[in-house]
């Protein structure tokens, strides 16, 4: 199996865990720069970080040279399944976010888990931002397992805008044969064609949403490829299409489908259950 450490190096970085005054200060304002945090509410204060890393919980920081680039914080979580690790945030510098450190951040995190003895990782993400979708189910081979409307309430980020926060809840079950695949580097990409299947949802030629519940093995659910600039440039779009995926979500999870797979286009695959 690929290691953490091989992810770092292909990403050209060093991922370690926190504990230094000095390295907790730089993750929040690490993090307030990827999302754009002025000076209102910050994501996380630095002796909140701080007591998640005295206490045994995740911080771990991705290093080029003495600069860091990335973070993540995870704390212990407990639901049904039992004790998991829950990632909270993590966030990459936006210059350098296609470099695969994002990837190798959540392979230390898995590693992390592992070695603490635990099997599975949860956190939650927007549904409505295709490539983080992209990233949790086919690159990491995580599973979605619920959803939950205005989650956090309105988020007032620069990112978010003041949108609500629909989140869709992950389970990474870190010896699952998808999971493991993942780490190897075997694609997990769908079978199936953006074009193919029957749309449950789909963009209009002016990029607004179109939603047609339906019935049938697989169904589609597409949505931008891009939300943020979306919603940079047109926020009622935006909203609209936050109410669309909702909506899709909402009839699909109640008809028993589940999320099987995500295209790089931007499009669930959503499987009936037998």
């Amino acid at each position: 199996m690929r290691t953490a450490g091989e992810a770092a190096s292909r990403a050209g970085v060093t991922v370690s865990a926190l504990d230094s005054q000095a390295d907790i200060d730089s993750t929040i304002a690490l993090l307030a720069r990827v999302w754009s945090v002025g000076g209102g509410e910050p994501l996380m204060t630095s002796p909140l970080a701080r007591a998640f890393a005295h206490s045994g919980n995740y911080v771990a920081g991705a290093f080029d040279g003495t600069s860091m680039i990335g973070a993540s914080v995870g704390f212990l979580g407990q639901d049904a399944g039992g004790v998991h690790l829950h990632s909270h945030i993590t966030g990459v510098d936006p210059g350098v976010q296609v470099k695969g450190i994002g990837y190798a951040l959540k392979l230390h995190q898995r590693a992390w888990a592992l070695e603490k003895g635990m099997t599975r990782i949860g956190w939650t993400f927007d549904p409505l931002v295709s490539r983080n979708a992209y990233f949790n189910i086919t690159k990491l081979g995580a599973d979605i397992t619920g959803f939950h409307a205005n989650f956090y309430g309105v988020m007032r980020d620069g990112i978010n805008r003041e949108d609500e926060s629909d989140r869709c809840v992950v389970s990474w079950d870190l010896v699952s044969q998808r999971s493991i695949d993942a780490a190897n580097g075997v694609g997990l990409d769908p079978k199936v064609a953006a074009d193919e299947g029957h749309r449950l949802l789909g963009l209009a030629p002016d990029g607004s949403p179109v939603l047609q519940p339906r019935v049938a093995e697989t169904l589609l659910a597409c949505i931008p490829r891009d939300i943020v600039a979306v919603r940079a440039a047109e926020l009622d779009q935006a909203t609209a299409w936050r109410r669309a995926l909702r909506d899709a979500f909402d009839w699909a999870f109640q008809e028993a489908y589940r999320v099987t797979g995500m295209t790089k286009s931007g499009c669930y695959v959503l499987t009936q259950s037998a």
